[in-house]
């Protein structure tokens, strides 16, 4: 039994007057929520505490009231814990963003360790994408699907196993391997629903998983099945890209688009190597189409040019399509022929605000013709002689 004085003076300043307020509206028989403040101790350290204030009533008279005070150092470390695991994996993603969550999760779960593994449809193993076990990464690792929590996890959603997992699954030889007690496991699904992955946490002991815990996992599990499906998107793009690229210096093609609005084009590294130059020669990628006329068109073939881009932009119908032949001249002096064709793009108004093409080099096939002609002409005057020779 110790005094209220005594009670308050253990309290900070700053909180006396709360605790003071909250004990007389009990007496009155008001509602006082409980409030977290800071206890000091004997030995001089705080503790952050839940003070609860209730009314004592006996016999319909309010006779006092009870302080229950609770201790919640270990529940706000939780929370401190928690925040950290959030701030860690928010911001990251790719390979690192994996890295780092089974880092993270390792921690925050205190396990022995914690891996992100793909399906491999083809023989029905998982490939470990990202694995931090006894303190260290791991990589290049893979293992049968069949016969494993694992596959309990893709077949049936999260499975956990507190204690003896090995019993449950004896011919999992990574679980035996590894001495593993306790499993947590949590399916990966892509945006379409379907399972391709798991994401799991293995302890050499009994573990307890509380559902706040669950909850958190399973909002990882989105945030590393979102970063897998990313990095196979843009894994399809790079090959995408570098099959198109391929293809077009088969096809001799380059494209660019033309801001109609601030007179303005836009090339590339692929543009630029057609015309033998460079964005560091030109300036950057940007240019004025009054320059690139003047730089880089044949000035026989600017009229022409400039009537069909007009066409373009007084076009009211937005599938509209040109193509047409003219001559560039490289810095280098020489003189190709090129093909474009070019689409436009209208905005709400009608106004043709965009131009995009491509230039295709066809100086070759020019070549050819010019030869296919002189060797008609060459035939047929050798075939006029012969005639004229034989009567």
């Amino acid at each position: 039994i110790i005094s209220p004085e005594s009670l308050i003076s253990s309290l900070f300043p700053q909180d006396e007057e709360a605790v003071l307020d909250s004990v007389q509206r009990a007496i009155k028989g008001e509602r006082v929520e409980p409030r977290e403040l800071k206890m000091r101790r004997r030995d001089g350290t705080s503790c952050p505490v839940d003070i609860s204030v209730l009314p004592v009533v006996l016999d319909g008279v309010s006779s006092g009231v009870q302080l229950v005070i609770r201790d919640v150092s270990s529940r706000n470390q939780a929370d401190a814990e928690t925040h950290a695991l959030i701030m860690q994996i928010a911001g990251t993603t790719g390979d690192h963003s994996l890295r780092m969550i089974t880092i993270a999760l390792c921690t925050w779960l205190k396990a022995d360790g914690v891996l992100i593994g793909e399906i491999q449809q083809g023989d029905g193993s998982v490939t470990i994408l990202a694995m931090y076990l006894d303190r260290e990464e791991k990589a290049g690792y893979r293992y049968p699907l069949t016969g494993s929590p694992c596959e309990a996890v893709i077949t049936g959603g999260m499975r956990i196993y507190p204690d003896n997992v090995t019993a449950s699954f004896p011919d999992c030889r990574a679980l035996h391997q590894l001495d593993v007690r306790g499993y947590i496991g949590v399916p990966l699904k892509n945006s379409d629903g379907h399972v391709f992955g798991v994401l799991c946490a293995l302890f050499r002991r009994q573990v307890d998983v509380p559902v706040p815990v669950q909850n958190l996992l399973e909002i990882v599990a989105v945030k590393v099945a979102a970063d897998i499906e990313r990095m196979q998107i843009e894994k399809a793009l790079r090959k995408n890209q570098k099959m198109l690229a391929e293809a077009m210096d088969l096809a001799q093609l380059v494209n660019w688009e033309y801001d109609a609005i601030g007179d303005e084009f836009t090339f590339n590294d692929r543009f630029y190597a057609m015309y033998g130059t460079t964005d560091e020669r030109e300036g950057g990628y940007r240019m004025s189409s009054s320059r690139y006329a003047q730089e880089f068109m044949h000035p026989d073939d600017r009229g022409l040019v400039a009537l069909e881009v007009q066409k373009a932009l007084c076009a009211t119908d937005p599938d509209f399509v040109s193509q047409q032949e003219h001559r560039i001249i490289r810095r280098d002096g020489e003189i190709r022929h090129i093909v474009v064709r070019f689409g436009i793009t209208k905005d709400t108004r009608g106004r043709t605000i965009q131009t995009h093409g491509a230039n295709q080099d066809i100086t070759d096939r020019k070549r050819g013709e010019l030869a296919l002609r002189q060797a008609n002409r060459q035939l047929n005057l050798l075939t006029g002689i012969t005639r004229h020779d034989i009567q």
